[in-house]
């Protein structure tokens, strides 16, 4: 099996080809035979063809939503490989774990920026959440059910939704003249429009199955993180509250 650096100096040697041919063509071609030894001339007789260089050059564009284009490569790709154990056999415990984490924490911030793009706040949920569903937080050994490291990530998210709420309950709309624009009363109305969506939207992620499973276990075990969740989710109703009579009286004002 040929080692890293010599498929690296293949790869370099094979990006120095004709000038005007693709080089990413190139490149892949190179890999192609490294990994499948394909008979002398077979990759350049299939690559050859305008059927496969269209596909190939379709493939090797970057996309037009490069945001969700990584996000789903991430979640069907990556994540599905770093899951397989077939690929980490000789890995340390810790090292898997930590892999995870990161894994993990890197598909959360994706999901929260294309989210965010959209103009809505995800709440992204802890690594092992999906086992919330199941917890009978009444059970008087709810304790020995769940690992100590997924009530540790369940009181970091907590920390981590407060923050998030905060961001949106405090925006102004009084932004725009803060920084030099003229707004118009359609500006007002669509601020407010939005800021309600949002809150309805956390709020509405709030009242699923597994986070109420979260707030009900932080409740058992009497977790110093359990009032901040309640503060939260107060803040969240009153803003929508809020929210609903401003976009009223801005509605009757402007209509």
């Amino acid at each position: 099996m040929r080692g890293a650096e010599e498929r690296a100096a293949l790869a370099e040697e094979n990006a120095d080809g004709k000038p005007g041919a693709d080089r990413r063509l190139r490149l892949l071609g190179t890999y192609v035979a490294l990994s499948l030894r394909p008979a002398a001339g077979a990759w350049e007789r299939c690559a050859g063809t305008a059927e496969a260089e269209q596909l190939l050059q379709a493939f090797l564009d970057l996309p037009a939503a490069p945001l969700e284009h990584l996000a789903v490569l991430f979640s069907e790709v990556v994540l599905p490989v770093l899951a397989n154990e077939k690929n980490r056999l000789n890995w340390p415990h810790m090292v898997c774990e930590d892999v995870r984490r990161h894994a993990h924490s890197l598909q959360c911030d994706l999901s929260v920026i294309l989210e965010q793009v959209k103009g809505r706040t995800l709440l992204p949920l802890p690594a092992g959440s999906e086992k919330m569903e199941f917890v009978d937080s009444k059970s008087e050994t709810v304790l020995d059910s769940i690992d100590k490291s997924v009530i540790y990530a369940i009181e970091s998210a907590v920390i981590k939704w407060s923050y998030q709420v905060q961001v949106v309950l405090k925006r102004e709309s009084s932004q725009p003249l803060l920084q030099g624009e003229n707004p118009t009363p359609k500006v007002e109305l669509e601020f407010w429009k939005s800021r309600y969506e949002d809150l309805q939207y956390i709020y509405n992620q709030l009242r699923t199955i597994k986070v109420r499973g979260m707030a009900k276990l932080l409740d058992k075990l009497q977790s110093s993180y359990f009032p901040a969740f309640k503060a939260m989710y107060r803040d969240v109703v009153a803003g929508e509250d809020q929210q609903v009579f401003s976009q009223v009286c801005l509605t009757q004002i402007y209509c």
